[in-house]
This record gives C-alpha cells, structure tokens and sequence, in this order.
C-alpha cells in the first residue's frame, strides 16, 4: 500500500464477524470513518494505509457500492487530480406511485423514466435491494430523499440526478409479461 495515493476495495465493510476489512485498516493504518447515514451504501470505510496512503473502502453489495462511488469516490478523486466535474444533469419528474421511506438517513434511490401522454415525465421506483443488479440496469438516475421524509407522495415533483446527460425518458414502452414497476406505471397512466 505505501506506493499507492489510494487503496480502494469492495465488500467486507460492515461490521458482522465475517466483516473483516476495517480491522485491517486499524492494524495496518488508521480508520477514520466506518459507515455513513446514507442508504444505500451505510458501511463505507475511510482511513490510511501504511505511510499515508488512503483507504476508501466501498460496501460489497452492487447498488451500494456504486452509489458510494458516485457519490463521494470519484468526486474526491477528480478533485485531488484536479480534473474538471463531468458533465451532468437533472431532470424534473412526478412520482408515478407512493413511496414510503421512514429510516432516518439520506436515501440515494434509483428511479426509471417515462414519459406519459401529455409528455410528462413519470419517475418510478426501481429499487430491488442493495444486492440486485437489477436495479442498476433499469435505473435512469437518482433521487435524494432526505431524512427527515418519511414518503414520496404519488404526484409529488422531484429532481432526478440522472446517470448522464443523454439520458430522456422513453415513451412508454412494455416488455415482458408481468413487470411490478411496469404495472403501477400504467395504473396511472
């Protein structure tokens, strides 16, 4: 670790017997931080390594880790490389169904687009779990619900951090023969 500016590992970041990582980190370096008040991606590590190498340490499960990338890994790194933010954007939307969310942290949830008759864009859940690739796959980007909201109401208007600027909500489009997300799409439409 001590030729490397940043060790960066996934997985084995909670803290359960079978979590082993930040002990790692405590015998070999220094633990700064271990867990963070968002979902998902709660079990982050952050510390030193050896002679002043940094440690990120990204939870294992898929969604989670890259939220926590996104989110606070590669800004840091283009920052201490002096690289230029990319390009993003956001996109205004209306919550096609009710979502509750009551646990206390920042939530980072991974939402789909559609557009709907008159143009409008629908924004749905697609979160399947921190494990479901799934999730990835289908999401168009984020939205952040803060801690303090316990639900999302169905009509209500929120800001999608989309996954990159090309990104548009696609006329609606059904594929499949029993797709949940899909389901309560076209319930409202």
């Amino acid at each position: 670790a001590d030729e490397c500016d940043l060790v960066l590992s996934s997985g084995s970041t909670s803290a359960s017997a079978v979590d082993v990582i930040y002990r790692v980190v405590e015998e070999r370096g220094e633990l700064l931080l271990h867990g963070v008040s968002v979902k998902p991606g709660k079990p982050k590590l952050v510390g030193t390594l050896g002679e002043g190498s940094a440690y990120i340490g990204l939870p294992g499960y898929p969604v989670s880790a890259l939220t926590i990338f996104r989110t606070f890994v590669a800004p840091a790194v283009r920052d201490a490389a002096g690289l230029p933010e990319p390009r993003t954007a956001t996109v205004e939307g209306t919550m096609a169904a009710r979502e509750r969310y009551a646990e206390g942290r920042t939530r980072l949830m991974p939402v789909g687009l559609v557009a709907d008759g008159d143009g409008n864009t629908l924004v749905y859940p697609v979160d399947k779990g921190s494990g479901a690739t799934t999730s990835l796959v289908e999401a168009d980007g984020v939205v952040e619900v803060p801690a303090d909201v316990e639900y999302l109401a169905e009509g209500e208007s929120v800001t999608v951090h989309l996954f990159s600027p090309d990104v548009r909500a696609p006329d609606l489009l059904g594929v499949g023969e029993d797709d949940p997300a899909l389901s309560r799409v076209l319930d409202r439409v």
